[in-house]
């Protein structure tokens, strides 16, 4: 019988548990010249730890966020470089996302958003069907969902450009009698009663023109 620490004593007939090991463990301090091995070291508190770690030793699903205590990775322990782009883009940013590039090439691991086929794109058909949405040319309005405010649209839905129902101001009979207000307003009327047509082809603020893409 061997007495390993003030909480467990430990007998032929005793199962060994992960908790009566890791009180062991825990309650220990250890001394470099007692652990050998190129994979456990000791911390300069006198802990147990891991010290390295290959590819080759580690599966793909080693490590769990469990498995890792909060500010145990540090900028240290993280070479430059080994983080890249192509390594972090599917967790920081989910597919479907949509985003406007400044730039007029496809980014790596996105579309454009030009109303092409999902094939070949499973997680991204699942989200947004057959194809992608076509935003060449489009500005992105909120989906109503409901609130009100831009009711009967259907999520995804394109919307045709549109002129608020108003009134101009006329110039007053002679009478007084004018539906249209009492106000003058300066505009050409041809022979007929109509207003000469002035302007463009559609109605637009200010805008900048950049390349819709989505995450698949």
């Amino acid at each position: 019988m061997g007495v390993l620490d003030t909480t467990y004593t430990f007998t032929a007939t005793d199962v060994v548990t992960s908790a009566k090991l890791n009180n062991v463990i825990d309650q220990t301090t250890f001394t470099a010249t007692a652990v050998t091995g190129a994979t456990l070291a000791v911390s300069a508190s006198g802990q147990l730890r891991v010290n390295t770690i290959t590819s080759n030793e580690m599966g793909s699903s080693s490590v769990t966020s469990t498995a890792l205590a909060t500010n145990s990775v540090t900028t240290e322990k993280i070479l430059d470089g080994n983080v890249t782009q192509i390594k972090t883009n599917n967790s920081l940013v989910p597919t479907g996302a949509i985003m406007a590039f400044g730039m007029n090439s496809v980014p790596t691991g996105w579309l454009e958003c030009n109303g092409q086929s999902t094939s070949g794109y499973t997680a991204l058909a699942a989200l947004v069907g057959a194809n992608v949405p076509d935003l060449r040319g489009y500005f992105v309005r909120g989906w109503d969902n409901s609130r009100g405010v831009d009711n009967g649209r259907v999520f995804a839905s394109a919307q045709d450009d549109q002129f608020k129902a108003h009134t101009h101001g006329g110039v007053p009979l002679l009478n007084g009698d004018d539906d249209r207000g009492d106000s003058f307003s300066n505009f050409n009327i041809n022979s007929i009663g109509n207003t000469y047509s002035a302007g463009g082809t559609e109605t637009r603020p200010k805008n900048i023109a950049l390349l819709y893409c989505i995450k698949y």
